[in-house]
């Protein structure tokens, strides 16, 4: 099995994991904390939410990283399993909710993970 399409998914989940925590933390995050409209169980489990994907993400990039550092193709494909759901719900959503991909461009991101770990799960 190749290893550096591994690491440069985990390096690239560490990314998208820092891009959420700082970006996201101000444009999502802050906002719902900031709400005077939700009540407290939707304010709360939107922000319990969000903190959960936080450590997702954190745990997606380890999880590639652990796959390349003990060359692990059932750790590949695990970690190519939760980045291809991520994908799939990222591209669905946008469209059920009729919310543009500009505004929702996560799929994307996914995709690109998914695609780094199907070159190295199956080389």
């Amino acid at each position: 099995m190749t290893t550096l399409p591994l690491w440069i998914a985990a390096g690239v989940a560490a990314f998208i994991c820092a891009v959420h925590a700082i970006a996201g933390g101000k444009d999502t995050a802050r906002p719902i904390k900031a709400s005077r409209d939700l009540d407290t169980t939707a304010k709360h489990t939107g922000l319990l939410v969000w903190h959960l994907f936080t450590v997702a993400l954190a745990q997606l990039g380890a999880l590639f990283a652990a796959a390349a550092y003990w060359d692990s193709q059932p750790l590949a494909i695990a970690a190519t399993l939760f980045s291809l759901t991520y994908a799939i719900t990222a591209l669905i959503y946008p469209l059920v909710a009729k919310v543009s991909f500009k505004v929702l461009p996560q799929a994307t991101m996914f995709a690109g993970l998914t695609l780094l770990g199907t070159i190295a799960a199956t080389s």
